[in-house]
């Protein structure tokens, strides 16, 4: 936090964190963000409203957001690829305890 490269944005959120690590490149100034959870696990129906809202959204481009959980978490994240759109997973334990392992 106070660094140039630090999102704006995030700076004013009372809670922010002091530190960020990313991997790749990555435009924090880029608008258009979805954030997507569920459940952990996701039945036939979840998975399929998942895949085709990630798919349906690719004409605008958007960062698809989430947790990198299990589930519809990880659905999104896999279907922002395949539509080539750029995804970030926020990973809430720490590197030294990934999960899902």
């Amino acid at each position: 936090m106070g660094d140039d490269d630090y999102p704006k944005t995030l700076a004013f959120c009372p809670d922010a964190p002091l530190v960020l690590f990313y991997k790749g490149n990555l435009n924090f100034g880029q608008l258009k963000l979805v954030s997507i959870v569920g459940k952990r696990s996701a039945d036939l129906d979840g998975e399929k409203i998942c895949l085709e809202l990630v798919a349906g959204m690719r004409e605008f481009d958007p960062i698809i957001i989430s947790d990198f959980a299990r589930g519809v978490n990880i659905i999104a994240h896999d279907q922002a690829l395949k539509s080539n759109l750029t995804t970030i997973a926020c990973m809430a334990q720490g590197l030294d305890q990934i999960y899902p392992p």
